[in-house]
């Protein structure tokens, strides 16, 4: 892998998705400490989980395009080269999963966990009729 190598539009997709989600996680912790605001932060914990599972995805169609694209080339190269093509190709491919995965699987903890905690919050400032 060259390090210096700029990073494809599908690499960057999961990158960015993932930081929209932290923003959302941060934006969420603020809002759960205010009673008055616990049904703003359920509601943008469904955020934190849309932007965690679209890194995730958004990977895996990067994969599946980075593969799509080595086995093109494959076509065209040399016969006695394949089998390094397919070595390099199956391990570049392989990057925007890994970075998806990465930044998305904790974003979709995270987004679980503060559901788990924030739904019985709400449930109970309804029943006290303090949030609205």
């Amino acid at each position: 892998m060259d390090l210096h190598a700029p990073l494809s539009v599908m690499e960057w997709l999961p990158i960015a998705s993932s930081a929209m989600g932290l923003l959302c996680a941060a934006a969420v912790v603020v809002l759960s400490l205010s009673p008055k605001t616990v049904r703003a932060a359920l509601g943008l914990s469904g955020a934190v989980l849309g932007f965690g599972l679209s890194a995730v995805l958004l990977g895996a169609a990067g994969r599946f395009m980075g593969e799509r694209e080595m086995f093109q080339a494959m076509a065209a190269v040399d016969p006695s080269q394949r089998d390094q093509l397919l070595a390099v190709g199956t391990a570049e491919s392989a990057h925007p999963l890994s970075l998806g995965a990465i930044g998305g699987l904790p974003l979709v903890l995270l987004a679980v966990a503060a559901m788990v905690v924030l739904f019985p919050r709400v449930q109970a400032a309804a029943r006290t009729g303090s949030a609205r």
